[in-house]
């Protein structure tokens, strides 16, 4: 029987010391996860985790690699890239996650129709060569499971430079420096990656460099997705919450993340919110009004069931964790403030309301007023 020998060189070393970036990417996103449980830290932690599975089959693969049993080291490299198909399902949803409110199947069919024909072509023994590089010997992939491979990277690459992008375009100043911190790592993803694995197969660089480059990319993105507003850019813009009690329509409390006669007329949201107040009390025993929809806004509102007092929500879109939001500062601001509804008039007592906001929508970006 023979013995395997273990084939330690400078690229198994590069592949050991690029796993640690991502472990520590990892370890960032899985902090915020239990800090926050936002949905896509979860698909960031696991998008991580499969990394970090990618990082070491691939470097084992290195490690295990000889001309006299080579099989052992391609079953591995086989597994890499099947490993590598998760992790573009965790880049879709992390994508759909900080952009929308619901999966887009159109990106989940132009993955599945890859993923699928990588499959069949990954038990193709000629689907792999022996690559001779710096005198280093590894497989490397050829003919359609190369094209696969290099169709489902330039898929992921493009789609994610294309939401760096947006999330920067969209960013406000307070996050400019994550946004761009954001890009920088979409750009080594996008340029930078296909030249160091280019420069591999030429053989100008040793073969497992490019894993660097994939490693500063988690890196970079666990890092300028840890100011969580970048997260929340793209969904929607949060305009305002006013509290207000119903039946005469006084502003209790107020705050802005954004100048509202950019999207609403100060005078008209006014007229609006003593509308608002009397339809609120009509309607008293016909049923909660929980959102309404202007031209270029969305009013989310939350009535008290007990007081005559409501908050309302103007943002560019309705979301979920934004109503969740609302409903808990609503609940919030209902038992803390209610010692004070006998005098509505006295507006000086709702002030401290601003810890409420930084408390439960700490997750929307503050955009210039």
């Amino acid at each position: 029987m023979n013995r395997i020998q273990l084939n330690w060189s400078i690229t198994v070393i590069i592949g050991i010391i690029s796993i640690i970036p991502v472990c520590i990417a990892f370890i960032i996103t899985f902090s915020h996860y239990i800090k926050n449980r936002y949905q896509h830290n979860l698909f960031f932690m696991l998008l991580w985790l499969f990394n970090v599975s990618w990082f070491l089959l691939n470097t084992l693969a290195f490690l295990f690699f000889s001309l006299w049993d080579p099989y052992l080291s391609r079953n591995l490299l086989g597994v890499t890239i099947f490993i590598f198909l998760p992790i573009g399902l965790m880049l879709i949803l992390v994508m759909d996650s900080i952009s929308r409110e619901y999966l887009d199947y159109k990106k989940l069919m132009v993955w599945t129709a890859i993923a699928t024909t990588t499959i069949i072509f990954l038990f193709d023994p000629n689907q792999y060569y022996i690559l001779n590089s710096n005198n280093i010997l590894y497989w490397e992939l050829t003919g359609a499971l190369e094209i696969c491979f290099s169709s489902l990277f330039l898929f992921y690459a493009t789609l994610y430079f294309y939401y760096a992008v947006r999330i920067y375009l969209k960013a406000p100043k307070t996050l400019k420096n994550s946004a761009y911190l954001n890009l920088i790592s979409a750009l080594i993803q996008i340029i930078i990656l296909p030249i160091l694995m280019q420069l591999v197969i030429d053989g100008v660089l040793v073969p497992g460099f490019e894993l660097i480059g994939f490693s500063i990319f988690s890196l970079l993105v666990s890092i300028s997705f840890g100011s969580q507003p970048l997260a929340f850019v793209l969904p929607f813009k949060v305009i305002r919450l006013t509290v207000i009690e119903t039946k005469g329509g006084i502003r209790l409390f107020s705050h802005d993340w954004v100048k509202m006669d950019n999207i609403v007329d100060e005078d008209l949201f006014s007229g609006m919110l003593q509308a608002i107040s009397r339809i609120l009390d009509e309607s008293l025993k016909r049923g909660d009004i929980r959102e309404i929809a202007l031209e270029n806004a969305v009013l989310i509102l939350k009535r008290s069931k007990i007081f005559p007092v409501a908050c309302l929500l103007v943002t560019s879109k309705s979301t979920i964790i934004l109503k969740q939001a609302l409903n808990s500062f609503a609940e919030s601001f209902f038992k803390k403030y209610s010692q004070f509804f006998e005098n509505f008039s006295e507006t000086s007592n709702f002030n401290s309301a601003i810890k409420l906001i930084h408390e439960r929508f700490s997750f929307v970006p503050q955009y210039e007023k």
